[in-house]
């Protein structure tokens, strides 16, 4: 699968141990799809060139790599502010624990790309940005592959372009 963005001038340094997802991570985010499990498994990093854009690591999710931004900054940066609105910050909650962020970048605004892990909408990918992270979520494809397809092709999709 990564492959594909390595045709893209990606740099990508490939899995040469095995690592698990912490029990953790792994309570808050039960269900995640096979393809995406199966991705998260051929890599340790995965940045763009000027790494101002990247994929969320299996190290990134149990907190043992050495980046600076989160891979949950989004959620973060919402709850601080909001800490003052108990109401708000439960929908910020509520939100990200159906959406996981598989792609952060943070060049010009702050966009991220999640899988939808609802009953509803699982394995869809969305597109979202700042301000109102939570509240921009905006649908891109219907699986973790697909989004690998696109970000590989030629799609001038505005969303995708601070990914490719």
């Amino acid at each position: 699968m990564i492959e594909k963005l390595r045709n893209r001038e990606f740099i990508i340094k490939e899995r040469t141990n095995t690592n698990k997802l912490s029990s953790t991570f792994l309570q808050r985010y039960n269900n995640l799809p096979t393809d995406y499990l199966e991705f998260l498994n051929e890599f340790q990093l995965i940045t763009n060139k000027d790494d101002s854009a990247w994929f969320n690591s299996i190290e990134d999710f149990n907190g043992e790599s050495d980046s600076e931004f989160n891979w949950n900054e989004f959620e973060i940066m919402s709850l601080e502010a909001l800490d003052d609105d108990e109401e708000t910050c439960e929908e910020i909650r509520s939100f990200w624990n159906i959406h996981i962020p598989i792609a952060i970048a943070v060049e010009g605004e702050y966009q991220y790309l999640c899988i939808d892990l609802s009953s509803e909408n699982y394995g869809q990918i969305y597109y979202g940005s700042e301000p109102e992270f939570e509240d921009s979520a905006d649908f891109i494809c219907d699986t973790f592959t697909q989004l690998l397809e696109l970000l590989s092709s030629n799609d001038e999709d505005y969303r995708l372009l601070p990914f490719k």
